[in-house]
C-alpha cells in the first residue's frame, strides 16, 4: 500500500555523532602503526620491482641464447675420465650411434679429461657444426662425427604470452596491496599472485649460469608454492564465521595443505644434490617429480574451485556472495582449460591436447577475478562493464565488417585498374561514420533484450515516464507514479521520496512526500547528517559499498539499514539536490548497479 505525508508523522533522530579522546600513548601508537604500514608497503613494492627486472633479464635471455648439445648426460668418473651416463632418444648422439657406457677421450683430436671441458667446447660451437668424438667401448676406440643441434625449449611464443600473463597478475596484486593494505586478504592475494608470476615468467634457457639456476629455482619454488597458496586462499576467502577453518582444530590442520609441496620440494633437492652421478636415474626421478607438481597445482585448482562453489551456497552476505560468485566464475574460466586439457593428460604421461598449453593464457583471469573480489570497487557493476565491453567490441567487428565489404563492393563494381582510389576509400569511410552510431545502439538494444529480458519494457518505460514528467503539475500524483515506476522497475521491496523542504534557510530534513513497502512511515533525513551532507553535495550513496562505509558514520549505517534502506539517489536541479530517492533491497537480494 503507497501513502504520502506532506512532512508530518514521528521524526527519528540520528545517532549522535560521538566525541572522541585521545590520549598521547594512543597518537604515538596510531603513528607506529602507520609507520609499518608504510614500511611493508615499501617492501612488497621493491619485491615487484625486483621480478619484474629478473623477469626482463629471463625474456633476454630466452630470446638471445641458443645452445647446441650433442643430446649425452656426460659424468665425470673417480678414475678420472668422461663417461655417458645417458643418451637421450633421437639426438644427434643417439643417431651417431653413442651408447651409455662410452668413455670419452678427445674432442676435435682435444683430450678431455672432465665433464666442464665437454661444455666449453659445446658453448663454443656454432650452428650445424659436426663435432668428432674419440670413444671407447670394451676396449675398442672409434671415432664418431656429431652434428650438434639446439636444445628443444619449446616454441617462444607461448612463453613470452605466458610471462606477460605473469606480468600481468603480479601488477594486479601489487595494485591490490597497494588499494587495501590493511586488509589481510590483499596480503594473501598478493603473495598469490607472485607465485603466479614466478610460475609463468620464469623459465631457464640452460646457460646452467648463477642467473640461469636463479630462473630455475625460482620457477620451481613458484610451481611448490602456487598450489597451496591457493587452496589456503579458498578457505579463507571471504571470511565466513561458521567456517571450520577459524575453529582450533581448522588452524591446527591447515599447515597439512604445504605437506605435498615441501614433500615434492624436498624430493627435487635430493635428487639434483645425490643423483647428478646417476644420470637414467636422475632423468626419470626428476620427470616424476615435474609430473606430481603438475598433478599438485591441476588437483589443488579443482579443489579450490569446489571449496568456493560449496561456499557460494552457505555464505549469507549479499556482498561476499558476490565476490564468491565472480571468484567462482574466473576461476573455472581461468583453470578449468588447462587442468582438462594440459595439466592432467601431461601429469598422466599423456600427450596432451594440440595446442592446450596456450589454455594456460586463460589462468590470468584468476587474479583479475580475486581482485576484483577483494577490491569490490564496483563490484555490482561487473556484469555492466562486461556488457558495454562486449557492446563496443561487436560495434567495431560489425564497422569493420561494414568497411571491408563498402571496399570489396567498390572493387567489383568500379572501373579501370586502379586498385588505390583514394574517393573510394574516403566515400566508405563516410558511410562508415554515419552508420556507426545506427549500429551501436542496435547492437546495444539488443544486449538489452537479452541481459534483462521481461524487464527490458519496464525499462524503456522508466525511460519514457522520465520525459513525460513535467506533463503532470500535481506533485503528490507525481510522486505516487515516480515510486510506482521506480519500484516496479528496479525491483526493490521498498522505496521513499524524499522532499527537500520550501524554506529560504534551506537548512531542514528531508520528508518522505510518497513511499511504499514501508510498515510505518519513513523516517526523515537530516541535512547536516553525513549522509545529508553528501547528497547535498549531489552524490550517490551504496550503504553496501566500501566506499560508503569508510564515509560514513557506523551508527548511521545501522540506522538506515534497520529501516530497509540501503541507497540514497540524490535529485538534483540547478538549485542544487531538491529530493532523494530512498530505495531498498531488490527481491533477489542482489545490489543495484549503477546502471
Amino acid at each position: 500500500m503507497r501513502t504520502h505525508a506532506r512532512g508530518t508523522g514521528e521524526r527519528r533522530l540520528l545517532p549522535r555523532q560521538r566525541t572522541q579522546v585521545y590520549t598521547s600513548a594512543q597518537i604515538r601508537s596510531g603513528a607506529d602503526a602507520q609507520r609499518r604500514q608504510l614500511l611493508h608497503t615499501m617492501a612488497h613494492m621493491a619485491v615487484v620491482a625486483v621480478l619484474l627486472c629478473l623477469a626482463v633479464a629471463n625474456m633476454h635471455l630466452r630470446w638471445t641464447f641458443s645452445e647446441l648439445e650433442d643430446g649425452v648426460l656426460w659424468a665425470d668418473t673417480s678414475e678420472g675420465v668422461v663417461v655417458a651416463r645417458e643418451v637421450a632418444p633421437d639426438t644427434p648422439a643417439a643417431r651417431a650411434g653413442i651408447q651409455p657406457g662410452d668413455v670419452l677421450e678427445t674432442i676435435d683430436g682435444r683430450v678431455v679429461g672432465t665433464v666442464r671441458e665437454v661444455l666449453d667446447v659445446l658453448h663454443a660451437a656454432k650452428e650445424g657444426q659436426v663435432v668428432t668424438y674419440t670413444v671407447s667401448r670394451d676396449s675398442a676406440t672409434s671415432l664418431i662425427h656429431v652434428p650438434l643441434a639446439h636444445i628443444p625449449t619449446g616454441p617462444l611464443a607461448i612463453y613470452y604470452v605466458l610471462a606477460a600473463v605473469g606480468i600481468f597478475s603480479l601488477l594486479v596484486g601489487a595494485a591490490v596491496r597497494l588499494r587495501r593494505p590493511e586488509n589481510q586478504a590483499s596480503l594473501h592475494f598478493f603473495w598469490l599472485t607472485v607465485a603466479f608470476f614466478g610460475v609463468m615468467a620464469f623459465s631457464f634457457a640452460g646457460r646452467l649460469d648463477p642467473l640461469d639456476y636463479v630462473f630455475y629455482w625460482g620457477d620451481v619454488i613458484a610451481l611448490l608454492a602456487l598450489p597451496p597458496l591457493f587452496l589456503h586462499f579458498a578457505l579463507m576467502f571471504p571470511e565466513r564465521p561458521d567456517s571450520w577453518m577459524r575453529s582450533d582444530a581448522g588452524r591446527t590442520l591447515l599447515p597439512l595443505i604445504y605437506l605435498p609441496s615441501v614433500l615434492l620440494g624436498g624430493a627435487r633437492l635430493a635428487v639434483m644434490l645425490r643423483g647428478r652421478d646417476q644420470g637414467a636415474i636422475f632423468s626419470n626421478v626428476i620427470a616424476l617429480v615435474e609430473r606430481g607438481e603438475i598433478l599438485l597445482l591441476g588437483a589443488s585448482l579443482a579443489a579450490g574451485l569446489g571449496l568456493m562453489i560449496r561456499a557460494l551456497g552457505r555464505v549469507r552476505s549479499v556482498t561476499a556472495r558476490r565476490q564468491l560468485r565472480w571468484i567462482v566464475w574466473g576461476t573455472a574460466f581461468g583453470t578449468v582449460p588447462f587442468v582438462i586439457g594440459y595439466a592432467l593428460p601431461w601429469a598422466f604421461g599423456f600427450e596432451p591436447i594440440p595446442g592446450a598449453e596456450f589454455s594456460a593464457v586463460l589462468l590470468g583471469l584468476v587474479p583479475l577475478a580475486f581482485a576484483s573480489a577483494i577490491v569490490r570497487y564496483r563490484l555490482m557493476d561487473v556484469e555492466v562493464i562486461i556488457k558495454r565491453g562486449l557492446v563496443y567490441v561487436a560495434a567495431t567487428a560489425a564497422i569493420v565488417a561494414i568497411y571491408a565489404i563498402l571496399l570489396r563492393l567498390a572493387g567489383v563494381f568500379r572501373l579501370g585498374d586502379d586498385e588505390h582510389n583514394p574517393l573510394i576509400a574516403f566515400l566508405a569511410t563516410a558511410v562508415v561514420v554515419l552508420l556507426s552510431r545506427p549500429v551501436k545502439d542496435a547492437i546495444q538494444t539488443g544486449l538489452d533484450r537479452v541481459y534483462y529480458r521481461d524487464r527490458y519494457d519496464y525499462r524503456r518505460a522508466l525511460v519514457g515516464f522520465a520525459r513525460d514528467l513535467n506533463s503532470d503539475l500535481d506533485l503528490f500524483r507525481l510522486s505516487e507514479r515516480l515510486v510506482h515506476r521506480v519500484m516496479e522497475t528496479l525491483l526493490v521491496d521498498r522505496m521513499a521520496l524524499l522532499l527537500a523542504p520550501m524554506s529560504a534557510e534551506n537548512d531542514g530534513e528531508f520528508v518522505a512526500i510518497a513511499h511504499s513497502g514501508f510498515t510505518a512511515e519513513p523516517p526523515t533525513l537530516s541535512r547536516k547528517s553525513e549522509a545529508g551532507t553528501k547528497l547535498v553535495a549531489g552524490h550517490t550513496l551504496t550503504l553496501d559499498d566500501p566506499m560508503t562505509q569508510r564515509r560514513l558514520d557506523s551508527g548511521e549505517l545501522d540506522y538506515w539499514r534497520e529501516a530497509g534502506i540501503h541507497y540514497f539517489i540524490p535529485c538534483v536541479s540547478k538549485e542544487g539536490t531538491i529530493a532523494v530517492m530512498a530505495l531498498g533491497r531488490k527481491a533477489s537480494t542482489e545490489p543495484l548497479s549503477s546502471e
